[in-house]
């Protein structure tokens, strides 16, 4: 063999030794990319297992936040409804609270003009209470002056004496009427002061019903569940409006009550003081024990 044969052997066994060489590096490159593409595979095998476990957890989740959204919507429904039925249930109280009010001005309006009548009457009787004891007193002063010309002339005009005695007499017998009119002014009193005592009891009846709608206002309130401060102010106008009436009433039976203890104390500075008859001492005896407001002088 020549020189160049043996180098083109050479050289072709060199080039077998290469691609034996080139070929074993790919098939190791060739098995370390299919082992990582297997890797790949294999996770994108379990991304793909943890995305669809991802997906059902999302799909359950949003399911429950659905489903809570739903019921919160549900919930809110129905509290607004009940909110909207209270409000309703509390403007219906305001109305009938303002017509209750209304209708309690107007009764007391009214009670207070039936005070005031009575008032009148009582002015009324006392000024006829009045006329009569002036006339008492002019009946005794007439009394005394005759008995004084009785007494004087008695010796000297027994003629006289007569018709003194005759005028006595019919004095007496005025005298008895008078009284016969003072006592049944005083039973009338009596009747107007029981009157005023019933009125007193009627208007505290008012006002203990007035209480009793309070309570209740305070009751519905709390349950509507209103604002706290809104409560304070609803519950300081009805006290306040309680307040008020009870001033009035307050009032009104003060009122009352002086007059009666003026006109009581006017009949009893107005009796006489003379006890020059005795049928006049009898009668401011029977009224001291009568009536107790009067004190004797």
């Amino acid at each position: 063999m020549s020189m160049g044969d043996e180098r083109q052997i050479e050289m072709r066994n060199k080039m077998m030794l290469f691609g034996l060489l080139i070929r074993r590096i790919f098939d190791e490159e060739k098995g370390k990319l299919l082992e990582r593409l297997e890797d790949a595979n294999s996770e994108i095998r379990e991304l793909k297992k943890v995305r669809n476990e991802d997906a059902k957890a999302n799909e359950k989740v949003v399911s429950i936040i659905a489903s809570q959204k739903q019921s919160w919507l549900k919930e809110r429904y129905r509290l607004r409804l009940q909110i909207e039925a209270l409000m309703r249930e509390l403007r219906n109280m305001e109305k009938r609270k303002r017509k209750s009010f209304t209708e309690l001005q107007e009764r007391l309006k009214e009670k207070e003009g039936l005070v005031q009548s009575k008032d009148k009457a009582m002015e009324e009787e006392k000024r006829k209470c009045k006329e009569l004891e002036e006339k008492l007193v002019k009946a005794e002063k007439t009394v005394e002056d005759l008995r004084e010309t009785q007494e004087r002339d008695v010796q000297e005009h027994s003629t006289e004496l007569w018709r003194q005695k005759k005028t006595f007499l019919e004095l007496a017998s005025s005298q008895r009427q008078l009284e016969a009119e003072l006592s049944r002014a005083n039973k009338q009193i009596e009747a107007k002061r029981h009157d005023l005592e019933e009125l007193s009891l009627e208007i505290i009846k008012m006002r203990k019903d007035l209480e009793q709608k309070d309570r209740i206002l305070a009751v519905m309130l709390k349950k509507s569940k209103l604002d706290i401060t809104e409560i304070q102010t609803l519950v300081k106008e009805v006290k306040t409006k309680q307040e008020e009436d009870e001033v009035k009433t307050w009032r009104s039976n003060s009122k009352s009550r002086r007059s009666l203890k003026s006109m009581f104390a006017f009949e009893a500075t107005s009796k006489p003081k003379t006890n020059s008859v005795g049928s006049i001492t009898h009668i401011e005896h029977l009224e001291l024990h009568k009536d107790p407001d009067v004190v004797p002088e």
